[in-house]
């Protein structure tokens, strides 16, 4: 005889996910107003874009060589506006690696009713290493630049 125990578990999870997420629905005005009017706040950022080829059944990894950038970041009311240059703060970065330039820039506004996104990411210069780790490539005409 099988054991039905695997099957109730997901059944449990499955249910308890449909309970939760349609009391979450009822929910309407869950959206207020910011009390304050302005907020200006630096960050720190881990960029993970990349690029995966896979040519002739292997895979290539093209990553940047950013390891954390500064930006600023400012809220004006229910809209937030992120600033990131990865180019000028690469104190951080592994020399052997190349140089990576980046450039990410986000807009969030929350409306009552809406949400609305805006993201612009530009990277030029990249590398690739092996499986072992021990030859590392430069692309430094590579380029990629992405919008959502």
């Amino acid at each position: 005889m099988k054991n039905k125990k695997p099957i109730y578990y997901y059944g449990m999870i499955i249910l308890q996910f449909l309970v939760f997420n349609s009391y979450a629905q009822e929910r309407t005005g869950y959206i207020q107003p910011f009390e304050q009017n302005l907020s200006v706040r630096l960050n720190l950022t881990k960029p993970f874009l990349g690029l995966n080829q896979h040519i002739s059944g292997k895979t290539y990894k093209f990553r940047p060589n950013n390891p954390l950038r500064v930006g600023i970041g400012i809220s004006i009311k229910n809209t937030l506006i992120d600033f990131n240059l990865g180019s000028k703060f690469n104190f951080l970065r592994d020399k052997e690696k190349g140089k990576t330039e980046s450039f990410d820039f986000q807009i969030h506004h929350y409306g009552k009713s809406y949400l609305i996104d805006l993201a612009i990411q530009k990277y030029h210069g990249f590398y690739t290493e092996n499986h072992l780790k021990q030859e590392i490539r430069l692309h430094p005409n590579l380029e990629i630049f992405q919008y959502d």
